[in-house]
């Protein structure tokens, strides 16, 4: 497995700089669910909700840590409740940015209060939380009275009917 996991990085990376110089822009920024500075990428292994701290460690901490060397710019889709155990593990890769954490179907939504104690410990480690949807301007409004200004340091995607509607909930995310 070990060997496998080196081949896979490997041709990973062969793939993403030929993919990259093909791509980047003119001050080398890239784009994946976002533009980043530089040479970004979303990494995840939804395989991760099967195993247990141990084997994570073994199989995927590894490569996690080479590829977040490898970039500028690094997220991680954590995703679903099984991956939750790997919360530490993902906070001790020094390069990783964001997590974007996904909780799963029929589950509450990434924005819901149950899920502010995960932001709180990403925001400690020095990391940015990625909330992909927050479903309303009260919901942003709650994340803003906990947050506080802790709130811009996340990566928040929002769906509004029309640009004015866009503009207020720009209004209400600022912080002072």
């Amino acid at each position: 497995v070990h060997d496998c996991m080196r081949l896979i990085t490997d041709r990973y990376f062969r793939y993403y700089d030929m993919l990259y110089d093909m791509i980047r822009d003119e001050v080398g920024g890239s784009y994946f669910w976002m533009w980043a500075p530089g040479r970004m990428v979303k990494l995840q292994c939804d395989f991760a909700a099967m195993i247990g701290p141990e084997m994570f460690s073994e199989f995927m901490l590894p490569v996690l840590q080479e590829m977040t060397e490898r970039v500028s710019c690094s997220m991680f889709h954590w995703d679903g409740p099984g991956a939750l155990p790997h919360l530490d593990a993902l906070l001790s890769l020094p390069r990783l940015g964001m997590i974007q954490w996904v909780p799963g179907a029929g589950i509450e939504p990434p924005d819901h209060p149950r899920w502010w104690p995960l932001y709180h410990r990403i925001l400690e480690a020095g990391k940015r939380p990625f909330v992909y949807d927050c479903a309303s301007e009260e919901s942003l409004r709650a994340m803003k009275r906990e947050f506080a200004t802790q709130l811009n340091r996340f990566y928040i995607m929002m769906n509004v009917p029309d640009r004015a509607a866009g503009e207020r909930i720009l209004r209400v995310a600022e912080c002072d």
